[in-house]
């Protein structure tokens, strides 16, 4: 009989057989050596098979922990991952807030701009093209000479300060205009970024739900070879009882053989 065919509905039949040995009398008991001999190849069977479960069970054990710690460090990867994921959302976030306002830096200059090249192109026309308007007549209808010198260099100074203030804003808006396109290059690798870390996040996600299937699967497995652990060592324990209690049987019924014989023969005896 192989070891691993005594699972317990064969042992529970070995049970039973014995059991119905127990209730037969008198010459039942002759065969009751060789059916003990047999019962207790049937024990060391059912023993051998205990162990071997206990063995396996032993290195699904091993398993089951190291799935345990498998599962423990996909969750610290996941949990890294998240707070990863966060710190780069929001670093692009402000990035985002940061061109925003940049942005519309940008724009109020450019209108600024254009504000003082009209009026710059205005007084050209008005003062180089037309003559004089008339907030400036007054000052180029001056006789003396000297004024007229005066006048003249102020006009002058005031082309170039207007010039100038477009030079400075064209400044400003060059500046702003490379400050927005490094933040926006910046903005661009943080959103590539955060996509390549969604894409770790899901993995290791979809390796953490997979280390969660395998740790179940290892506890179903152990979980199983206990009860059938638990089945055996019942079976084992009845029929340990049973074949106890058929050899002590035995045994009495050769005393009360023994005895009869002896009986028999000290009448024989007396009679001769």
């Amino acid at each position: 009989m192989s070891p691993r065919s005594l699972k317990s509905p064969i042992a529970g039949a070995c049970i039973a057989a014995l059991a119905a040995l127990l209730v037969v009398p008198g010459p039942a008991f002759a065969q009751a050596g060789g059916e003990i001999a047999e019962r207790r190849s049937d024990l060391d069977e059912l023993k051998q098979r205990i162990r071997e479960l206990q063995e396996e069970m032993a290195k699904a054990e091993a398993d089951r922990t190291s799935a345990q710690k498998a599962l423990v460090d996909s969750e610290r990867s996941v949990s890294r991952a998240v707070r990863e994921l966060a710190r780069i959302e929001g670093e692009r976030r402000n990035a985002e807030k940061r061109l925003a306002v940049l942005e519309g830096e940008q724009r109020e200059t450019a209108a600024r701009i254009d504000a003082r090249r009209g009026e710059l192109a205005d007084w050209v026309r008005r003062h180089y093209v037309h003559g004089a308007a008339d907030g400036v007549a007054p000052l180029l209808s001056a006789r003396d000479p000297n004024q007229l010198a005066r006048d003249a260099h102020y006009l002058e100074h005031l082309g170039r300060a207007r010039l100038e203030l477009i030079e400075g804003l064209r400044t400003d808006l060059s500046e702003t205009r490379r400050r927005a396109d490094e933040i926006s290059a910046r903005r661009d690798r943080l959103a590539t970024l955060e996509s390549e870390q969604r894409d770790r996040q899901q993995q290791l996600q979809t390796e953490q739900s997979r280390r969660k299937a395998a740790l179940a699967e290892v506890s179903r497995e152990l979980q199983a070879k206990k009860s059938e652990v638990d089945a055996l060592q019942q079976d084992e324990q009845r029929l340990g009882k049973l074949i106890e209690t058929l050899a002590r049987r035995a045994r009495l019924a050769a005393a009360r053989e023994a005895a009869r014989r002896e009986a028999e023969q000290r009448e024989a005896e007396r009679r001769a």
